[in-house]
């Protein structure tokens, strides 16, 4: 894939990759363009979103039960769901 391709990255925290989770990739994203990055954090369990403005990620959601997004698709998560 291109990153023009990608509409949405979302990553899944590790804990032994918390600052590359945090601020690495999403800093590659961003210079790559990609409008929305999604943090999935499994050990709260918390959905945290962010959109691309002004070349940079800002937070648009904590999500830590059911999430309804509008964008950049709609779809509704059920967080906790997400991790075993």
């Amino acid at each position: 894939l291109r990153p023009s391709d990608v509409l949405l990255a979302v990553e899944v925290m590790s804990p032994t990759s918390v600052t590359t989770d945090r601020v690495t990739k999403p800093a590659q994203y961003a210079a790559a363009g990609i409008p929305h990055y999604w943090r999935l954090e499994p050990d709260v369990p918390l959905l945290v979103r962010y959109a691309l403005e002004d070349g940079a990620y800002r937070e648009v959601g904590r999500d830590d039960g059911l999430a309804e997004v509008e964008r950049p698709v709609r779809v509704r998560v059920d967080v906790p769901a997400l991790v075993p």
